[in-house]
C-alpha cells in the first residue's frame, strides 16, 4: 500500500440497526423512569416520554429540516440521540450523591445537558455539508431538556442557559482550532476533509473525496503496457499499468484493474485478461475516475498485429530476499519482481526506472515490470535501500539472463475464474483470477493473477507448490492491488487475498484455471503496445500533505480535547449543580 492506513482504518465504525436503535432507546426511557421516580408506572411511562418519544420526534422534525444532508439519516440522528440521552442520565447518576451533601435534585437531574448539546453539535458540524444545520442539533436537546422541566416540574436556574451556550462555545472554538491546523497545511480545513471521508465510507459518495485530491492532485503523464496473445481462434492479454490503483473503495484509480480488464477483453475479444500490479506507489493514485476513461480511450488506439512468435523459457534468480523472474519476446522482456515469503509493500518507481534503462542496454526494446505483490503482514514495514537494492540486483541479473536465452516458439493456455462466494469486503475483486499457461520446449510455466489487494504471506508458496506438484516447471502469482477492497470492513479496513477467504477455495479456483488452460494448449503468437497517457491528475506529493495535515489535525484534537473541551465542559456541568 506504501504508507500505514491500518491506524486510520481501525478507527471507522458503524452504528447498530435503526430496530436495534429504537429498542435501546425505549430501554434508556424506561431506565431514566425507574431511576427518576421509583418503580412506579406512572414515573416509568414520564421517562419513556421524556426521554424516548420526545427524542424521536425531534429528530424525525430535524431529518425532514436537513433532508437534503445525505450523512445524517435518521438512523445516525437516532443513534446519536441515543448516545447522547446516555450522556445526560449516566452524568445524573453520577452526581447522584451530591443530593445528600444538600444540593438540589433538580439541578442534578440537568448537569448532563451541555455534554448533549457538544456532543450533537461537533457532529452536525463534521457530517452536514451546509453549515447552518450546525444549529439544527440543538433541537433535540432543547426539546427534551423542556420537556422533562415541564414533566417533573423542576425549578431552572439562571446558570442553566449560560452553560449550555458556553459548551455551545467551547465546541466551536474547539473544532475551528482543529480546522486551522489543517487549513494551514492543505487549504482544507480538517472537517471537510474528514467530512469527505466519511461521506464516502457512509454513503458511496466519491464526489466530496475527489474534489479534495483534485485540488491537492498534480498533472502528470502515465504508460501502460500491454502483451496481447493470439492462438488459432482466441484471444488473451497481461496489462500492466503504471498507475496505482488507489487510494480506496470508489475513490480515484481504485477500480483501475477492474475497469481496464473489463475493457480491454471486449475491445480486443479476449476471453481473459490479466492485469498485475505495474510498478507504482500511492503517490500515482488517480485523483478522481474520471479520468480512468482517457486511460481505456488510450488503450483504444492500439492496434495489434501479432508479429512476435517465439518465446524464451522464464528464468528465476535471486538476490538477498529479492527474487525475479523474466521471460522475453522477441526482444520485450515480461519482468516480475517479488520479496515472497518475506512481507511487501510498494516497490518504488525508481526501480523500474532503472531496470527499464539496463534492460535497454542489453538489447530489449521494451521492459515490462510488474510488482508481484504477493505476500502481506501486518506487520510489514517500509522498504529500506537494503531491499530495494536487492530487487534491483535480482532484475538486472534476471534481465541478462532473458538476454542471453534461446528463443523458440511457445504454445499458451489460458483461463478465467470466480472465487465463488467472495467479494470485496472479503479482498477479492471482480476479476477473479486469471492463468496464462506458457509450454516452451515442453516445460511448462504458469502466471497466476488474483485480483486482490496483495497476498497473505505463504498462500502464493501455496499455489506455486500445487502447480508444480501438477508439472509446471515455474509459476509466478500476482496481485492486482486493486484498491476497490479498500475501506470495505471495519478494523483493519481491508482483507489481503487469503485472509478472510479459505486458502484452499483460492488453491482449488487455480488448479481449475490451469486444468483449461492446459486443456487449451495452442501454437501463440504475441503484440506489444504501450500507451502513453497525458492529462491525467495523481497525488504526487498531495498524499504527504493530507496525511501531515490529518495527523497534525488529530494531535492537536487531543491535546486540545484535554486542555480546552475538558475543563470548559466540567464548568458548564458545575455551573448547573453548584
Amino acid at each position: 500500500m506504501g504508507f500505514d492506513a491500518v491506524k486510520y482504518y481501525r478507527h471507522l465504525f458503524k452504528i447498530p440497526s435503526l430496530s436495534v436503535i429504537l429498542a435501546e432507546h425505549a430501554i434508556l426511557g424506561l431506565a431514566s423512569g425507574l431511576y427518576m421516580g421509583g418503580l412506579n408506572f406512572e414515573c416509568i411511562l414520564k421517562g419513556f416520554l421524556t426521554f424516548t418519544v420526545t427524542s424521536l420526534l425531534s429528530d424525525l422534525i430535524t431529518r425532514f429540516l436537513c433532508r437534503s444532508e445525505q450523512l445524517l439519516t435518521f438512523r445516525r440522528m437516532s443513534g446519536l440521540t441515543l448516545f447522547s440521552n446516555l450522556a445526560v442520565v449516566v452524568s445524573s447518576l453520577l452526581f447522584t450523591p451530591l443530593k445528600y451533601l444538600g444540593f438540589s435534585m433538580d439541578r442534578i437531574l440537568l448537569i448532563g445537558f451541555p455534554l448533549s448539546v457538544a456532543l450533537r453539535f461537533m457532529v452536525f458540524k463534521t457530517l452536514a455539508f451546509e453549515k447552518s444545520y450546525g444549529l439544527l442539533s440543538m433541537v433535540q436537546p432543547l426539546t427534551c431538556l423542556l420537556t422533562l422541566i415541564y414533566v417533573y416540574n423542576l425549578t431552572v436556574r439562571p446558570a442553566l442557559p449560560i452553560a449550555l451556550l458556553l459548551a455551545l462555545l467551547t465546541t466551536h472554538v474547539y473544532l475551528s482550532l482543529v480546522n486551522k491546523e489543517a487549513k494551514s497545511i492543505t487549504d482544507f480545513n480538517g472537517l471537510t476533509l474528514f467530512r469527505a471521508f466519511l461521506a464516502d465510507w457512509m454513503e458511496n459518495l466519491d464526489e466530496p473525496i475527489e474534489n479534495v485530491l483534485e485540488e491537492l492532485g498534480v498533472e502528470s503523464e502515465h504508460s501502460v503496457d500491454i502483451l496481447i496473445f493470439k492462438t488459432s481462434n482466441s484471444k488473451t492479454a497481461v496489462v500492466v499499468p503504471y498507475i496505482h490503483p488507489g487510494p480506496f473503495k470508489n475513490v480515484g484509480s481504485s477500480s483501475l484493474p477492474w475497469s481496464i480488464q473489463s475493457f480491454t477483453e471486449k475491445l480486443f475479444k479476449c476471453e481473459a485478461v490479466a492485469v498485475p500490479h505495474g510498478v507504482s506507489t500511492h503517490a500515482y493514485n488517480l485523483t478522481s475516475k474520471k479520468y480512468i476513461p482517457k486511460v481505456l480511450e488510450a488503450l483504444s488506439s492500439i492496434k495489434p498485429e501479432f508479429n512476435m512468435s517465439k518465446s524464451s523459457k522464464p528464468v528465476r534468480v535471486y538476490s538477498g530476499p529479492a527474487q525475479a523472474i523474466c521471460q522475453s519476446f522477441n526482444g520485450v522482456a515480461l519482468l516480475a519482481l517479488t520479496l515472497a515469503p518475506n512481507p511487501m509493500e510498494d516497490i518504488p518507481p525508481k526501480i523500474k526506472t532503472i531496470l527499464e534503462d539496463y534492460g535497454r542496454s542489453l538489447g530489449f526494446k521494451s521492459v515490462i515490470v510488474v510488482d508481484a505483490h504477493n505476500s502481506f503482514s501486518w506487520n510489514a514495514h517500509p522498504m529500506d535501500d537494503g531491499v530495494a537494492e536487492a530487487l534491483i540486483e535480482a532484475g538486472k541479473m534476471a534481465l541478462h539472463m532473458a538476454s542471453k536465452a534461446e528463443l523458440n516458439r511457445f504454445k499458451l493456455g489460458f483461463s478465467r475464474r470466480c472465487i465463488y462466494g467472495y467479494g470485496v469486503k472479503d479482498g477479492i475483486g471482480p476479476g477473479g483470477v486469471v492463468l496464462h499457461l506458457f509450454m516452451v520446449e515442453g516445460s511448462l510455466y504458469a502466471y497466476v493473477t488474483i485480483d486482490g489487494n496483495n497476498m497473505v504471506s505463504g498462500l502464493r508458496e501455496k499455489i506455486v507448490q500445487k502447480l508444480k506438484e501438477m508439472g509446471v516447471s515455474d509459476v509466478e502469482v500476482f496481485t492486482t492491488d486493486t484498491h476497490m477492497v479498500n475501506a470495505t470492513v471495519l478494523n483493519r479496513g481491508y482483507n489481503p487475498v487469503g485472509e478472510a477467504v479459505d486458502g484452499k477455495s483460492i488453491i482449488q479456483s487455480v488448479l481449475e484455471a490451469f486444468k483449461e488452460a492446459h486443456s487449451r494448449l495452442e501454437w501463440a503468437s504475441a503484440y506489444y503496445g504501450e500507451a502513453t497517457v497525458s492529462g491525467l491528475k495523481v497525488l504526487g506529493d498531495g498524499l504527504s500533505k493530507l496525511l501531515e495535515s490529518l495527523e497534525s489535525s488529530v494531535k492537536k484534537a487531543k491535546r486540545l480535547a484535554f486542555n480546552l473541551m475538558t475543563p470548559l465542559l466540567i464548568a458548564s456541568m458545575l455551573m448547573i449543580v453548584l
